[in-house]
């Protein structure tokens, strides 16, 4: 994994403590969902090593 993107992983944890459990933080590389922490209000049913664009994903697309 490149370093930024490792970085970025090394502060999803800060991030998601930072904006509070309602909110849902997402990391992907080019391909991959790298890092992801849900969110108390929305339910996506989503986990680390999915693919991150899937066609007719609309709610990833649109993110």
């Amino acid at each position: 994994m490149h370093n930024s993107l490792q970085t970025l992983v090394d502060l999803g944890p800060i991030i998601k403590e930072t904006t509070g459990k309602t909110t849902a933080i997402m990391i992907t590389d080019l391909q991959n969902i790298i890092y992801f922490s849900p969110s108390t209000s929305l339910p996506l049913n989503i986990k680390v090593g999915d693919p991150a664009f899937v066609p007719g994903n609309e709610l990833l697309i649109r993110a």
